[in-house]
């Protein structure tokens, strides 16, 4: 963030200002799993789109156009966005960067819109293709998904957003206590961070100035409006993004707030060199901030939600903060009053992000004798658990396998077979819609169907152990500790079971066996079918089939077999090639980026790959004026053919 407003010319103390609102954002402070991956790399890609269109503007006189711009930046963050591993968070981000290349383009004469339009698209296709190995198999796994919940509609309802009385959490974070504390008071899970008081007020510092950057306050104001009213239930902007194609599949609840933190930190930047310019109105800033919280306050008090142990103490903060900065703001900028001014925003921004952290569980050791106990049985099985000992994903991470399927998408095949199991369990969201001994109800009626799928393990808590309820001499108990129990449960089907034969198998691993068969035979293997599977026998490839809804099955020939199983990524072929081709086009522009820098005049503005002492020649407006204010305002003031827009070559 901090490279990123200095390539718009933001001095460095707003620079700082500015990467610090947002390496401090809501959404860091609030998830600690992979949505919060791509976040960084937004403003590495607004820095490349800018440098992009300082490369388009007409050189200096007597030098030549340069030819890499921003091509390797954008590159960069693109692909480091999607392999971030969270295509959610980088397609909103990605939005607003393209509106951000689109607002850039209006300030570029004629001349100049080719050259920065193909140095965007040459380095988003690059991008795109250094993230090939997840990005094609991602979409690959779509067309093979089911992606319950993320559709427009269900995503459109109120219980996933915001209800009333709870928005002023968006700028007052702190006003309905520590996280999860009490979900009946607020839904904390279902967004994706705060924004912060802090950043709201130096933001509404610069939105109400009267200087120039008009096209980047209209854009990251209409942002800013538009997605905090859909996160509020906003039913027509809701319908809006409902038409959005692909974006309208993305919970954009949860997964907007990184943007626009982005967007509250670079106005916050701006507001502060405005500040150091002496121009801005910070009694009208602190006005508008006064009626969004007293807003935000009177909601909550009508629905009740304004409690005096929380919201009391967080009003007051915010009177104080919004009082202090009015006044300090509506002085001369000085050594005095900048000290005192970041002081209140730092603390402001640093409590913020704390109360979340601080009010997490205490880390405890995780109790891996269940686990171990499992690794050690002989055979090849699956288990279940009831409750929250082992939740879904968990079972790759201890290399146990089981059949908890939370995770969302899920294999589209995995929801035909989930019925026979209750899709309550086993697809949905078990831990939220069913109670302890629901769940046990339900394995016991479906005790069959979990035994096809060659369960033979059932974990569940200690305390409140359902099982016994069940009286059912099929569930009997192997291990106990002071966390969990396991039951072994009867009946459960072999990881492979060969059908005709008869055969002899000696199994290796999962996917390694040898076979002799007395007559022909089918091979049953219970593990998914899906896309990438192969088998070889005797090292040549072998047909494999479909097998009892989900399962694979392969025929075996008389005498001796050598099985084995290897999964191949869909389009492997297509993703080696994309990668190879991004890697030989970024290195490309690396190169010729370094090689133009040290050959040819530095454009109109500095790049980010020239030397410290070009960085110096290239100061910050003292004025408060961006890069980001050339659009559609210095341009214009410009004379066409003037030494600072001299004509561009070949007398165009």
């Amino acid at each position: 963030m901090f490279m990123c407003l200095r390539q718009l010319r933001a001095s460095a103390g707003a620079a700082v200002l500015g990467a610090l609102m947002f390496e401090f954002n809501g959404s860091f402070a609030w998830y600690g799993d992979t949505t919060i991956l791509p976040v960084p790399f937004l403003p590495l890609l607004i820095a490349g789109i800018d440098r992009a269109r300082e490369a388009a503007l007409p050189p200096v006189a007597g030098g030549r156009w340069p030819v890499a711009g921003g091509r390797w930046v954008i590159a960069l963050a693109i692909a480091l966005s999607l392999l971030a591993g969270f295509p959610e968070t980088a397609a909103f981000d990605g939005m607003l960067a393209f509106l951000w290349a689109c607002m850039a383009a209006l300030s570029l004469p004629r001349v100049g819109l080719v050259r920065f339009w193909t140095q965007a698209l040459f380095g988003g296709l690059t991008g795109l293709a250094l993230a090939a190995p997840a990005l094609v198999s991602f979409i690959d796994y779509l067309g093979h998904g089911f992606v319950p919940f993320h559709d427009a509609a269900s995503f459109g309802r109120v219980k996933f957003g915001l209800v009333q009385g709870q928005g002023a959490a968006l700028i007052l974070p702190t006003m309905f206590g520590p996280p999860y504390q009490d979900r009946a008071v607020f839904g904390w899970g279902f967004i994706g961070g705060f924004v912060g008081a802090a950043p709201v007020f130096m933001g509404l510092l610069a939105l109400c100035s009267r200087r120039e950057c008009l096209a980047v306050r209209l854009l990251l104001a209409g942002w800013i409006l538009f997605w905090t009213a859909v996160v509020l239930g906003d039913p027509i902007t809701q319908a809006v993004w409902h038409g959005i194609p692909i974006i309208r599949q993305g919970a954009a609840i949860r997964y907007i707030m990184p943007s626009l933190s982005f967007a509250w930190a670079l106005l916050a930047a701006r507001g502060w060199d405005l500040w150091r310019a002496g121009v801005v109105r910070a009694r009208l800033a602190g006005a508008a901030f006064g009626v969004i919280a007293a807003a935000a306050a009177t909601d909550c008090a009508q629905q009740g939600r304004l409690s005096i142990e929380y919201g009391l103490p967080t009003l007051l903060w915010a009177l104080v903060l919004g009082i202090g900065l009015t006044w300090l703001l509506s002085r001369p900028y000085s050594a005095a009053g900048r000290v005192m001014v970041a002081a209140l925003l730092i603390a402001d921004v640093a409590f913020s992000f704390a109360m979340p952290i601080s009010a997490a569980d205490v880390p405890a050791s995780v109790d891996r004798a269940p686990i171990d106990y499992l690794l050690a049985q002989p055979g090849f099985f699956r288990s279940y658990a009831i409750g929250n000992l082992l939740l879904p994903n968990s079972g790759a991470f201890f290399q146990t396998p089981t059949i908890q399927s939370e995770s969302i998408p899920r294999p589209i095949i995995w929801d035909e077979y989930a019925p026979a199991l209750d899709g309550r369990v086993v697809s949905e969201f078990p831990l939220a819609t069913t109670q302890l001994h629901e769940q046990a109800a339900i394995l016991a009626e479906h005790r069959t169907a979990f035994a096809a799928a060659a369960v033979a393990y059932i974990l569940v808590p200690r305390q409140n152990d359902p099982m016994p309820g069940l009286h059912d001499a099929a569930f009997q108990p192997v291990f106990e500790d002071n966390v969990a129990r396991i039951y072994r449960m009867a009946g459960a089907a072999p990881y492979f079971e060969v059908a005709g034969g008869p055969c002899v198998l000696r199994v290796f691993t999962r996917e390694k066996l040898d076979a002799v068969c007395k007559r022909p035979a089918t091979l049953l293997r219970r593990e998914l079918y899906y896309p990438g599977w192969r088998v070889e026998r005797d090292g040549r490839a072998a047909q494999m089939q479909r097998a009892g809804k989900v399962f694979q099955s392969m025929e075996l020939p008389e005498g001796a077999s050598h099985i084995r199983w290897h999964y191949v990524p869909p389009f492997s072929g297509l993703i080696a090639a994309l990668f190879v081709a991004g890697c030989a086009g970024f290195a490309g522009m690396v190169g010729l980026s370094f090689w133009s820098g040290t050959r040819w005049n530095a454009p109109v503005h500095a790049s980010l790959i020239s030397s410290r002492a070009a960085r110096r020649r290239h100061e910050p407006d003292t004025d408060g004026t961006w890069n980001a204010g050339l659009i559609l305002d210095r341009a214009k003031k410009l004379p066409p053919e003037s030494e600072e827009n001299p004509k561009p070559p070949g007398g165009i």
